[in-house]
Parts: C-alpha cells; sequence; structure tokens
C-alpha cells in the first residue's frame, strides 16, 4: 500500500511537471534571451499611367426557343468580332469572359411565367492602343452589341511588374526611415534585420462606364473615353535588430 502511494506521488508529480514544461513551450518564453527589435511597417503609394485598356462587351438575346436564342446569339456575336478585327483587334485580344443560355422566366399575377430563354455572351477586348477603346464601343454597338457593362484601364504585365518593384523599393525606405527614427529616440541604434515580409502591393484600375444607349446616340461623333492615372501600394513589415 506504502509503494503504491509513492508511486501515485511520482506519477502526479512527473505530469505536473510536463504540464508546466508544455506550457511554457507554448507561451514561447526564452529565459535569458535580451535581443531587442523594432518591427515597422513600411508603406508607399506611386501614380502611373495606364497601357491597357480593356471592354467588356455584352451581346444578348432572346426567343422562345432555346437554340434559336443560342443560334441567334453566336450570329450577333460573330458580327460584333468581326466588326472589331476590322478596327484591327486581334484575335487573342478578343476572349469570351461569360456565356449563359437560360429560361427567361419573369413575375406576372404573383407567378413565374416562362417567356422563352436568353442566350447572353460577355466578350472582353484587350488594347494597348488607349485611344482606342471608344472606337470598339462604337463598333461593338454598331454591330448588334446590347451593352457595354464596363471599359477600364490596367497596366499590361511588363509595366505592372516594373511599377511593383518601384512601389516595394519605397516601401522599405519608408520602413528603413521609420525604424532608424525609432531606433534614434530610443537611444539605440540598428545592428541588422531579422526578417522581412511582403504584405501586399496593388494595383488599383480606373474604371470608366461607357453605356450602349449613349454610345448608339452619338455613333455620329463616337465615344469620347479619357483614361486617367492609376494608384499602385505597397506594403512591407520589417523586424530590426537594434542594440
Amino acid at each position: 500500500m506504502k509503494n503504491q502511494t509513492i508511486l501515485i506521488t511520482v506519477l502526479v508529480a512527473a505530469l505536473i511537471i510536463v504540464s508546466l514544461v508544455l506550457a511554457l513551450d507554448k507561451l514561447n518564453l526564452n529565459v535569458g534571451n535580451d535581443e531587442k527589435t523594432i518591427n515597422v511597417a513600411g508603406e508607399s503609394s506611386i501614380t502611373a499611367m495606364p497601357d491597357k485598356a480593356e471592354v467588356q462587351i455584352r451581346i444578348e438575346t432572346t426567343s422562345t426557343s432555346a437554340d434559336t436564342a443560342k443560334t441567334n446569339n453566336q450570329a450577333t456575336s460573330n458580327k460584333v468580332i468581326d466588326s472589331l478585327k476590322r478596327i484591327g483587334i486581334s484575335s487573342s485580344d478578343i476572349e469570351t469572359q461569360y456565356y449563359d443560355l437560360r429560361k427567361n422566366q419573369v413575375w406576372e399575377k404573383d407567378q413565374l411565367v416562362d417567356k422563352g430563354y436568353i442566350a447572353e455572351h460577355v466578350l472582353k477586348v484587350s488594347t494597348k492602343d488607349l485611344d482606342k477603346a471608344g472606337l470598339i464601343v462604337d463598333e461593338a454597338v454598331e454591330a448588334g452589341a446590347t451593352g457595354v457593362d464596363q471599359v477600364s484601364y490596367t497596366l499590361t504585365k511588363e509595366k505592372e511588374e516594373q511599377i511593383k518593384k518601384e512601389a516595394l523599393a519605397k516601401a522599405t525606405t519608408s520602413a528603413r526611415e521609420k525604424a532608424e527614427t525609432i531606433a534614434t529616440s530610443l537611444g539605440t541604434k540598428i545592428t541588422g534585420i531579422k526578417s522581412v515580409s511582403e504584405s501586399n502591393v496593388n494595383v488599383i484600375p480606373y474604371y470608366a462606364r461607357a453605356e450602349a444607349g449613349i454610345a448608339k446616340e452619338s455613333a455620329d461623333f463616337g465615344v469620347q473615353l479619357q483614361p486617367k492615372s492609376l494608384e499602385i501600394t505597397a506594403y512591407i513589415n520589417v523586424v530590426y535588430n537594434i542594440k
């Protein structure tokens, strides 16, 4: 009986020791570690003119027959695409953004009534000639497009990579300046970098609305679209060692 009591006491003590060790490890306590650090966030915001325009063109057709709605939509889509090619847009710059064939149902007298079918096709047209964005709108509507959902101005991949590097460099400089200010005010010096993490680099496109109704009414003189500069923001976190 005495031996059992001793054994139980030893086991309880061992469990307490293990629990304490696990708790210390979970809290990540590092006894005797006198490392000093400064954790700062650097940010930057720069502007750049876009070098790419994207136009989303919607072609919508309706019919009592699903096949007819689909066939008519295909015919109109082909006319729109052909008209865009005639003004110098290549096939590689025209892509399907969205396609849907669904029932056309409307509420009448508190119930859904079938009115046939709707076929919807959205094309995304890209161009590096920013002056051509308005012409794309005009040509698409004249060829039978139902509307222009969106015109956006953004950056090509090449220019985006270049601008992102500039934004990150400025964010890094911002972080360093902040750390040096803090270190000086504390009477310490920066001795090195412990860690760096990039939070985000964002390119915010500029969206210009182009309504199909306006495009049809102004076909004689064309839609005038003017791009605006884009904002590129970058964020970075840096942990500096100090002494």
